[in-house]
């Protein structure tokens, strides 16, 4: 997943961390990258999806 949407390694190596909400008609609604903060991924994840 991380190839078909164009996430780029972050230092040099690593995978970089990407959080993609794509809603029930296939459309990106949110995308939230962030590589250390793991808590944040799920925190705006839920209030996307509690938004819709």
């Amino acid at each position: 997943m991380r190839k078909l949407f164009g996430v780029p390694s972050t230092l040099f190596v690593l995978p970089g961390r990407v959080t993609y909400i794509i809603d029930q008609e296939g459309i990106v609604r949110h995308i939230f990258d962030s590589m250390l903060d793991f808590k944040a991924h799920v925190t705006e994840s839920l209030n996307t999806i509690k938004s819709f």
